[in-house]
C-alpha cells in the first residue's frame, strides 16, 4: 500500500507538472509572511492533514484508473516522461500502449481537477482562505524552521 502511495505521488508528479498544495489557485512569487504565529501553523496542520486525505483517496483512484486501462505505475509513469523528453526515450511503447497510456491520461487528468477542487473547498470550510494556504505552504517547503515546527505538530496530531 506504501509502495503504491509513492508510485502515485511520482504519477500525480509527472502528469501535473509537480502541480501540488501549493499550486491550488494561482499565484505570483509570494513571500512567506515575515512572522507565522504557532495559532497559524496549528491551524494549517488541521486543513493539511484533511487536505492530505483527499490527495491519498485521490491518489488510490488514479492508481486504479491506470491500471484499469492494463497499464502499471512505471509504465504509465515512463511513458510520461518520454513525452515529455523524447530525446531521452530509452524503451519503445507500443501503439497499444500509447492509447492505454492516453485514455488513462484522460482520466488522471480529470480526476486531478476534481482532487483540487475538493481540497479547495475543505480549505475554506475550514475557515482558510487560499493565499494564507498558500503562504503557509510555501513557508512550510522555504522555511527550515517552519518545517520542523509542521513536522512536530503533524507527529503530535
Amino acid at each position: 500500500m506504501f509502495f503504491k502511495a509513492v508510485l502515485a505521488t511520482g504519477l500525480m508528479t509527472i502528469m501535473v507538472g509537480s502541480t501540488g498544495f501549493a499550486q491550488l489557485a494561482p499565484q505570483s512569487q509570494q513571500q512567506p509572511q515575515a512572522e507565522i504565529t504557532d495559532q497559524q501553523l496549528e491551524h494549517f496542520v488541521e486543513v493539511l492533514s484533511e487536505v492530505h486525505e483527499i490527495q491519498a483517496g485521490m491518489q488510490e483512484e488514479m492508481i486504479s484508473a491506470v491500471e484499469e486501462q492494463g497499464l502499471d505505475i512505471n509504465t504509465f509513469n515512463q511513458i510520461a516522461q518520454q513525452q515529455q523528453n523524447p530525446e531521452a526515450a530509452t524503451t519503445p511503447v507500443s501503439d497499444e500502449e500509447k492509447a492505454a497510456f492516453g485514455r488513462a491520461m484522460q482520466s488522471v487528468q480529470t480526476m486531478q481537477m476534481e482532487m483540487q477542487q475538493q481540497m479547495q473547498a475543505k480549505i475554506e470550510e475550514n475557515n482558510m482562505n487560499l493565499d494564507e494556504f498558500n503562504t503557509l505552504m510555501l513557508a512550510y517547503q522555504q522555511n527550515p524552521e517552519v518545517q520542523e515546527k509542521v513536522n512536530t505538530m503533524m507527529e503530535q496530531k
